[in-house]
């Protein structure tokens, strides 16, 4: 049974095998602490008895919440996972009355951009180079939030 809990240090070590895994750029064990800690950033873990098999970190921001990272082990995908991370960001999201959820996702990563655009995403904008690995650009994608 997979469990959505918050990140605690002991994860990095799963999370970065993780990050190595889905990016080609991946952030070190050094960035997550760094997040971790930082009072804005909020990091959630979906474990599979004791190992991550998933995370998502987003950062509150004056705009809305910005998601950092979301990633899902490839033996793990297409079970929901990342919907159900998503779904405890909104629960955040409309405790603190964030107007938006945000996010950068490669021009490339088709499977990320369908993911979003079924979860009520839309594109806003694009900023060139954003990847170092291949130059590509990164899409800016914004799901609005009703006010409750």
């Amino acid at each position: 049974m997979i469990r959505i809990r918050p990140m605690v240090p002991d994860d990095i070590p799963d999370i970065v095998n993780i990050e190595k895994a889905c990016f080609p750029d991946p952030w070190n064990a050094l960035l997550f602490y760094i997040e971790l800690r930082h009072p804005d950033v909020h990091s959630l873990v979906a474990a599979d008895r004791k190992k991550c098999c998933a995370y998502l970190i987003f950062r509150k921001e004056e705009k809305g919440l910005h998601i950092l990272n979301l990633a899902v082990i490839e033996s793990h995908r297409r079970r929901g996972i990342a919907g159900k991370l998503l779904r405890r960001m909104l629960h955040y999201a409309k405790r603190v009355s964030a107007p938006a959820l945000i996010l950068e996702v490669s021009e490339n990563n088709t499977a990320a951009r369908a993911f979003y655009t079924a979860k009520g995403f839309e594109v806003y904008g694009r900023e060139a180079g954003y990847y170092e690995h291949d130059a590509s650009d990164a899409l800016r994608m914004m799901k609005k939030l009703e006010k409750m």
